[in-house]
């Protein structure tokens, strides 16, 4: 009916209340609806829940620009003063992961970890990092770290360490120096 805000905060209010309608929201608004409407009017503020998005419809290859953007547009937005330092160093590790700047997400993820030993799904996401950075004996490492602790991480972990093993051995018999 040409009423775009106000279609805009309904899908915002939808997406903030219930998860059902992600895929269909985020589906259509993403071809239809302006790259700044999108971010800035459609999409909750919620780093959480932008990263999620970003994590789950943004995957391949061809959405990297677009994910990219939706992060960096997460990070102009993220109040420092909302988070606890070790909070806010894992969003912008995750952000920095899932935009493909894994040294820069190393180092947060270090700042993070040493504030907040204990966070073993954080262990997990810096586990990832390191994969994609081939240092697959700290990732081991840190897989291993945060079997340790009980939680919803177990299957992911045990998963990610099977696959840093392999990796490991793919990369020792392809560079005897590794």
């Amino acid at each position: 009916s040409g009423q775009s805000d106000a279609a805009y905060r309904h899908w915002n209010r939808c997406l903030n209340l219930t998860r059902d309608f992600d895929e269909a929201i985020i589906t259509f608004c993403r071809f239809e609806v302006g790259v700044k409407a999108f971010f800035e009017q459609v999409l909750p503020s919620e780093p959480y829940f932008r990263i999620r998005i970003a994590r789950k419809y943004f995957g391949s290859p061809e959405d990297l620009l677009l994910k990219k953007m939706l992060l960096n547009h997460t990070k102009s937005v993220l109040g420092k003063d909302e988070y606890d330092e070790a909070e806010y160093k894992y969003l912008m590790a995750e952000m920095e992961r899932l935009s493909e700047n894994f040294q820069v997400s190393l180092i947060y993820f270090k700042k993070a970890l040493e504030l907040k030993k204990s966070r073993a799904d954080w262990r997990v996401q810096y586990a990832r990092c390191l994969i994609a950075s081939e240092k697959f004996d700290e990732a081991i490492t840190e897989l291993k770290l945060s079997q340790l602790y009980h939680g919803d991480h177990q299957s992911t972990a045990e998963r990610l360490l099977r696959m840093a093993k392999r990796l490991r051995v793919q990369a020792i018999k392809t560079n005897p120096g590794y």
